[in-house]
């Protein structure tokens, strides 16, 4: 009997379901925590300027003008604080949601290949790359699969956040311009070169919904089963993982 990957409707339900949760809990929860993040730079200030005053032993002394301009500052201040911790926090989101899609893949096909091979969890298929090779010795035409480019360009994003610049960011450059953010003409990954400390990424919620949803797309499109024609060849790929 041939080897085969098995991946039945309710697999699928499943799968998409647990990207559609990462999803979720973002837009549902995570975000929330910085929706106000203007009212609170204003609090911030208020607090500032009333502090001073309280504080003071002479408050007539005190130039209410010079203390507004401070109190402003410091609402500044406190919304970069919190704008730079909601685009981290995003674009953190955006890492999780591609490596627990390439958990899924990874758990999924060792546990198809599983049947008919002795192979080990802990060194086999770490990267996207060699998991689509798989489907192809098993005959899945990738031209058919949905979702394959947006998650290529999440894949970029991915270690764009993780690296700066770099190979991934000129690849992301020619795939997706729009998500890399401008000023003007001028390129701000280019500029900075992080992609952490300096806000560069043209990220949101809306990123965050389009790549779940070709994740989504991707396990939708795949077959139900997909057989191996020649296993001799999976097994020349796969060799240096499999048991002795």
């Amino acid at each position: 009997m041939k080897p085969q990957l098995y991946l039945p409707k309710m697999t699928k339900q499943y799968l998409k379901k647990q990207i559609r949760n990462f999803v979720d809990v973002y837009n549902l929860k995570l975000k929330t925590v910085f929706e106000n993040i203007d009212s609170e730079a204003d609090e911030h200030a208020n607090d500032y300027f009333q502090e001073v005053f309280d504080n003071s032993y002479s408050p007539e002394s005190i130039d209410p003008a010079d203390v507004a301009d401070y109190a402003m500052d410091k609402a500044i201040e406190h919304w970069d604080l919190l704008n730079h911790g909601r685009y981290a926090l995003l674009s953190s989101w955006h890492i999780a949601l591609y490596e627990a899609f390439e958990q899924q893949m990874r758990h999924f096909l060792y546990n198809e290949l599983l049947r008919n091979f002795k192979i080990t969890m802990n060194h086999i298929f770490s990267k996207f790359g060699d998991l689509k090779k798989i489907l192809i010795h098993y005959g899945v035409d990738l031209g058919s699969v949905e979702g394959l480019k947006e998650i290529d360009q999440l894949r970029l994003v991915c270690n764009v956040v993780k690296h700066g610049e770099g190979s991934s960011a000129a690849e992301l450059r020619k795939k997706r311009p729009d998500i890399i953010k401008k000023h003007e003409d001028i390129e701000l990954l280019e500029l900075y070169g992080t992609s952490l400390l300096d806000e560069v990424l043209n990220i949101n919620e809306e990123t965050l919904i389009e790549f779940g949803t070709a994740i989504e797309r991707f396990w939708d499109s795949l077959p139900e089963r997909s057989y191996c024609k020649e296993p001799e060849k999976l097994l020349l790929q796969i060799d240096k993982y499999v048991k002795k």
